[in-house]
């Protein structure tokens, strides 16, 4: 009898400890959900305003007036037409996920802040952290973001043919905030981004186009032309190189496909910006056509740069389910 008693109380022992040690555990998966969950929902402010939510800070309290911010809003040049002519949805979202993952790569590059937004690739500098001269920096990563698009980002209903970006910078004062209880999210309010819509409207394929408060920032050594006059901006700028510039390697082009070289388009008929792409080829010329078909610069010194195509391959993040062909990531 007491030894039947004994296995009894051993076994009730046993189950305890079991059930002792499955708690320990969902609590600590719970722990580390919780603490993926808050890094999510802080990875859309930046650093030290991520900080002071941690603390404790009320976001509403965090708002701040700052003089001199610089605003980029980019875009592809005709993406309706692009978008109508391919055949595959998959391929759009292929694409876009590639675009977007070669220009986050590049505004991290540059020290600059993607701001996010439902509607448009908006990019700011100064206001998320303090730098000495806001407009270099953004025109740095406009320059950037120019050559990515001739080098390695391809019309996905042609893969032979890159993509012609537009985009437009302004400068000036803005007021910051968070917004939003459950993820927050750094906002900008200001002239900079009212110039910018309005540029990015005027604008063309392969064209800077940015405000004159943006161009009486930048150093001598960015070379700019006049552009036209745009109602609610005043005078506007065409930025189309800089001296002593460095070509992009292929370890600053972020995507996923084998570059395949783009078909050559004939020199004819563009205003301004679009010397901003014939002077990063002659820049690549220069630097032993970096990144071009084959690649000099990247790991290894033979990893091609790859660009943002998806016609017919297996792209996006390499995730795609090879039955529905749908990208088992996004």
């Amino acid at each position: 009898a007491n030894a039947q008693t004994d296995m009894e109380a051993n076994l009730k022992k046993m189950q305890l400890a079991q059930k002792e040690n499955l708690t320990k555990q969902n609590i600590d998966r719970h722990g580390a959900l919780k603490k993926q969950n808050d890094e999510l929902g802080y990875m859309f402010l930046p650093t030290q305003v991520g900080v002071e939510v941690i603390k404790g800070t009320d976001p509403t309290t965090l708002s701040e007036k700052v003089d001199k911010s610089s605003v980029l809003m980019v875009e592809v040049d005709d993406l309706d037409t692009i978008c109508s002519k391919v055949k595959i949805g998959m391929d759009i979202v292929n694409f876009m996920n590639n675009l977007n993952s070669i220009f986050d790569h590049l505004v991290k590059k540059n020290g600059c802040y993607k701001v996010e937004t439902k509607s448009s690739y908006l990019v700011e500098v100064g206001a998320s952290a303090k730098v000495d001269n806001p407009a270099e920096k953004i025109a740095d990563l406009a320059l950037d973001m120019m050559e990515a698009a001739d080098k390695a980002i391809r019309d996905p209903s042609n893969p032979k043919k890159s993509v012609k970006l537009k985009i437009s910078i302004g400068t000036g004062q803005v007021v910051t905030g968070v917004a939003g209880a459950h993820v927050p999210r750094f906002e900008v309010y200001g002239a900079p981004l009212f110039q910018s819509s309005l540029l990015l409207d005027e604008c063309k394929g392969s064209e800077v186009l940015v405000s004159s408060s943006t161009k009486d920032l930048l150093p001598p050594a960015f070379k700019v032309k006049d552009g036209k006059e745009v109602e609610g901006v005043g005078a506007t700028f065409l930025i189309q190189n800089k001296d002593g510039r460095a070509a992009l390697k292929d370890s600053d082009i972020k995507s996923v496909a084998p570059v395949e070289k783009a078909d050559a388009e004939p020199e004819a008929g563009n205003d301004g910006g679009g010397d901003s792409a014939a002077a990063s080829k002659s820049d690549d010329s220069k630097g032993g056509e970096a990144g071009a078909a084959s690649g000099d610069s990247g790991a290894g010194g033979s990893s091609p740069a790859r660009p943002a195509s998806v016609a017919g391959q297996t792209q996006c993040c390499g995730k795609l389910n090879g039955k529905s062909g749908v990208c088992s990531v996004l």
